[in-house]
């Protein structure tokens, strides 16, 4: 049976800073941006940051109303290479006004293409920049546009109090991510490995990896491995995979448009036989289920043709096999089989039959990342993590800076706008000057 999909319509008087279309899924998510099509089988939903289609038949909810994100598409669509200050006041909309349709990657390109279009925008773009990732909690990424904005324009006296402040933030940093990858080997050193690894993993990449890598005569990144080996994480107990949350770890969810049983809606047992493509459910192709998107899920489906008279004389049951992965079914099924007649060829599908689901119903673990429980036959060296958290000392110890004093190579992201993307219509950037 059908199962109605609430839709409620927003008033258009409700407050300008809300965003207009709500999706709101099954196992509670809730996205936020503006509705582009929905349809029996899906929903597409444009966000501040990305394009989403998902499945209708795991949506509770959607909400319609009025958006900022149609106020950002005409200020990004009015645009023009020519003018290139009005990409900052864009970008300045979006700090204020214009915050809930906040999108890192176009606030960055907002910031990026008028520097290239003019080398005089660099000073007030990499201020804005800098404020942007401050107020987002990026202080490391607000250091670095400050940096530009001082090299931008080295006399002023805001800019040089900016990059003073920049390069203390970015020393702090150093130094706490190097006090806690030493924290982290003196853990490992002394047999407590639980402690040990999210302090080693926060520090991984960072100021002290290179000298600790080094001492030790090994990647930070293969210690992580060993280390993670050495435990059984709690939540997958050691496996290094968890139950898909969505699908409960059967990598299939329950067809919503025909209720699980493989049937067109409404069609009529006994009255409405006419063949397969007239009976079966279009969602799930007549299997009851559908591949869940969360875990990635895969299996095949073989769509079993012949006649009618072979299928009464119960003759083994052949025909093409496909195989499908959440999300693509219809794009991989079509390859084979005409999905408007139910055929293969000049022969008429019969049956489907869905084989078990592999890969699917699993998620890589978040606390062991993937990692499972099978200790090394070796044992730890401690004394190669003594002296790399010794090394790490050393350097905290000296009065030298932690990070070079170097000036940014280029006041703006040139590999970010190398696509010359620098117009935007349609809901995304295009190329042109």
């Amino acid at each position: 049976m059908r199962r109605p999909l609430l839709v409620a319509l927003l008033c258009l008087c409700a407050s300008a800073s809300a965003l207009a279309d709500k999706v709101t899924m099954t196992d509670g998510r809730v996205y936020e941006g503006r509705v582009l099509a929905e349809n029996d089988k899906e929903v597409k939903i444009r966000t501040a940051k990305t394009t989403l289609t998902v499945p209708r038949n795991l949506v509770a909810r959607i909400d319609l109303g009025a958006s900022l994100l149609d106020d950002r598409d005409k200020k990004l669509e009015a645009l023009e290479t020519s003018r290139p200050g009005e990409y900052l006041d864009a970008a300045e909309w979006m700090l204020g006004s214009g915050s809930a349709v906040w999108d890192p990657e176009m606030f960055r390109r907002l910031c990026a293409i008028p520097v290239a279009l003019d080398a005089n925008a660099a000073f007030r773009a990499n201020l804005i920049l800098g404020r942007g990732w401050d107020s987002h909690g990026r202080p490391d990424d607000a250091a670095e546009a400050w940096l530009r904005a001082a090299a931008a324009d080295p006399v002023n006296s805001d800019a040089r109090k900016l990059a003073k402040g920049a390069k203390a933030t970015r020393e702090a940093a150093a130094r706490r991510s190097i006090e806690a990858l030493r924290d982290g080997l003196n853990r490992a050193g002394n047999g407590d490995i639980e402690g040990a690894i999210p302090l080693i993993r926060s520090a991984k990449g960072g100021p002290g990896a290179e000298v600790a890598e080094k001492a030790l005569g090994r990647t930070l990144e293969s210690l992580m491995q060993n280390l993670q080996r050495r435990i059984a994480c709690k939540s997958c107990d050691g496996g290094g995979q968890i139950a898909c949350p969505l699908c409960k770890g059967t990598g299939t969810l329950d067809c919503s448009e025909c209720g699980g049983d493989g049937l067109r809606t409404g069609f009529r047992v006994g009255i409405d036989e006419q063949g397969f493509e007239a009976l079966v459910c279009r969602a799930c192709y007549g299997v009851g289920d559908v591949l869940c998107p969360n875990c990635k899920a895969e299996r095949d489906l073989m769509f079993v043709t012949g006649t009618k008279e072979n299928e009464e004389k119960k003759r083994e049951k052949t025909g093409p096999v496909v195989h499908t992965t959440a999300g693509h079914e219809v794009q991989e099924i079509r390859k084979q089989i005409n999905l408007r007649n139910y055929t293969s060829g000049s022969s008429k599908v019969l049956e489907v039959i869905a084989s078990p689901v592999d890969p699917g119903g699993k998620r890589t673990c978040p606390g062991c990342l993937g990692i499972p429980f099978d200790p090394p036959a070796e044992t730890l060296d401690g004394k190669s993590l003594a002296s790399a958290a010794k090394e790490l000392d050393t350097r905290l110890a000296n009065n030298a800076p932690l990070l070079p004093d170097a000036p940014p190579v280029e006041l703006y992201e040139s590999e970010l706008i190398a696509d010359r993307a620098w117009l935007y219509t349609n809901g995304r950037w295009v190329n042109g000057k």
